[in-house]
């Protein structure tokens, strides 16, 4: 195993019920390796459990260390973010697009929590965006301010393109869930696919949720939109607007093809498909948030400008 102590990546093992397979465990918990794929990296001597060497077939134990040495070369991405507010408690980024917040899969240096990390402090996200999501990350010093400010977002607005015309107002109150069954490919089951529905469905892990979109503009093919946030899910904005049959503009996953999600993850996307995606991120962007401050208790307001790949669809 390669001693790389400075790329190691350690967690603990929790939410076990009973004794689980450590393969098993690590595809349901970090869903970027399939099993066979954790069995490799298991088999290889990249991963130890308590700091030794195991097989794919231990049973982990609550609170055991699991720690994961990644071996590959890092992809290239964007790391020209800037800090659009900062104090003793908090720092607020306006995050580009193709950077991960978290190490994941094939990136840990290569990620805004790395660009951030402090000798002095700890790194705490208090809100999420995907990889390819462009804007505003808050991010605490601390986690009692990180707890403080989540509980206390008062608002959170995204711009979107989304394929066809949309309404010009429209609330998207319902509720979020997965569904297996509806998906094409285990691949798409392993990522989680998500959707959404006014009415609450008859499955397992079923979210509330609750966006209004408002319409600024419809273009020929694609419409752009304001949504307002009053929940914070994973993939709220892009699983409702999929679901309601407006795929986000550049969304491989929850497009209008979900087959080209198989094909980008293989390295095997055509142009044809590029083309039909419009861009090559999906066009999603944390233009503004407010919350309350942890120490002074004002409200802080912050906003983000929409970067050109987005805001050229519209402006000409």
């Amino acid at each position: 195993m390669a001693n790389n102590e400075e790329r190691k990546i350690d967690c603990i093992a929790d939410n076990l019920a009973e004794d689980k397979r450590i393969d098993i465990w690590l595809s349901e918990r970090f869903t970027y390796f399939s099993r066979h794929q954790w069995q490799n990296i298991i088999k290889n001597g990249f991963l130890t459990v308590n700091k030794k060497l195991c097989r794919p077939s231990k049973k982990l134990k609550l609170g055991d260390l699991i720690t994961y040495f990644p071996q590959h070369e890092e992809p290239e991405v964007n790391t020209d973010f800037s800090v659009i507010y900062e104090d003793e408690r908090i720092i607020a980024i306006n995050k580009p697009p193709n950077l991960p917040c978290h190490p994941a899969g094939p990136y840990f240096k290569h990620t805004l929590w790395y660009s951030l990390k402090n000798d002095n402090y700890k790194i705490h996200f208090i809100n999420r965006l995907d990889r390819e999501t462009s804007g505003i990350m808050l991010i605490a010093k601390n986690s009692e301010d990180a707890g403080f400010c989540a509980k206390n977002i008062i608002s959170k607005t995204y711009i979107t393109a989304v394929f066809g015309d949309f309404p010009n107002n429209l609330t998207a109150e319902g509720f979020l869930f997965e569904d297996k069954s509806r998906c094409i490919n285990d691949e798409l089951k392993v990522r989680k696919k998500r959707f959404f529905s006014f009415s609450k469905p008859e499955v397992e892990n079923v979210e509330s949720t609750k966006t209004i979109f408002n319409k600024i503009k419809s273009l020929n093919k694609i419409s752009i939109l304001k949504a307002e946030l009053f929940t914070g899910r994973m993939h709220q904005i892009r699983a409702t607007l999929c679901s309601l049959g407006f795929p986000v503009v550049g969304d491989k996953l929850y497009g209008p093809d979900e087959s080209i999600f198989i094909r980008f993850i293989n390295d095997l996307m055509t142009e044809e498909d590029k083309f039909s995606l419009i861009m090559s991120r999906q066009a999603l962007h944390s233009e503004s948030i407010s919350f309350i401050h942890p120490k002074s208790e004002k409200i802080i307001s912050l906003t983000a400008p929409v970067p050109n790949d987005i805001s050229s669809l519209y402006n000409n």
